[in-house]
This record gives C-alpha cells, structure tokens and sequence, in this order.
C-alpha cells in the first residue's frame, strides 16, 4: 500500500513539473518586436448627380504598433486597384511618413481619388474588390519590413 502511495505522488509530481515546464514555455521572455495591424475602411459614390460618370473613393486609414518595440522610419500609403488606377482623373492620395510608431500609438489618414466610370455597373467596380489597400513599411533591426493591410483572408 506504501508503495502505491509513493508512486501516486511521484506521478502527481512527474505532472505537475511537466505542467510547470509547459506553462511556463508559454509565455516567452524574447522580444517580440514591432507589429504593425489596421484597416482601412472606404466607400464609393458619384461625384455629383450632374456627373454620374465619375465616382469617388474615400477612404480612412488607421494603423497601430500593437508589438512591443519602436517601428522606425515608418511610412503607410494607399494601393489602389489597377482597374482604378487605369481610369485615375484625379487623386488626393494622402499618406503619412512618420520617424517613429511607439508600441501602442495608433495614427492614420484620409484621402480620395476619383476615376472614370464611363460604360461600368455597380457590379463592375465591385468585381475589383478590394479597390483600396493600405502598404506601411518601417525599419526594425535594420530591416525594412512591409505588410499590407488588410491582410490576406486565410
């Protein structure tokens, strides 16, 4: 019965240290670095009711360091769709350059472009999907890293 007993606890302990070491490899003493996440949100519209040829895109940009270190040299622009880009009559195409995101700050920007949409539907400009991305670059550690946002659904 002794050592039945023995063998519990030394299972019990076997288990616990195995738990212990799990856990605690879980949570990680390295630098996580910067990490860059936001969104940008826009519409499209005519321009005027006189000139339902021509449609707008607005668009509002926000981005965060959600990491833990300083992102250097830092500079987020608009990527419009090809489709769009081809048919550009005009553009305020708004970005930011900033020389550092401290982790936690969230920033963005505005902008609009309008472009010619002469013989095209609603269903036409939607194929284009997505019609505005959002590219930020920064330095880390001597990198230069890019991501754009939004990012690929997985």
């Amino acid at each position: 019965m002794k050592l039945i007993i023995e063998m519990n606890n030394s299972i019990t302990i076997l288990v616990l240290a195995a738990f212990t070491i799990t856990a605690s490899g879980c949570v990680s003493n390295e630098i996580q670095g910067a990490k860059i996440t936001g969104d940008i949100g826009y519409s499209v519209g005519y321009v005027s009711e006189n000139q339902t040829n021509f449609q707008r895109i607005s668009w509002t940009a926000s981005f965060a360091n959600s990491g833990d270190q300083n992102a250097e040299n830092v500079r987020a622009y608009v990527i419009l769709n090809p489709e769009v880009v081809s048919r550009l009559v005009d553009s305020n195409m708004s970005s930011v350059t900033l020389n550092e995101l401290h982790p936690g700050v969230w920033t963005g920007f505005k902008g609009n472009a309008t472009f010619n949409a002469t013989g095209l539907g609603k269903q036409d400009i939607a194929a284009w999907e997505p019609l505005v991305k959002l590219k930020v670059t920064w330095t880390e550690n001597g990198r230069i890293i890019e991501k754009i946002l939004p990012e690929a659904r997985k």
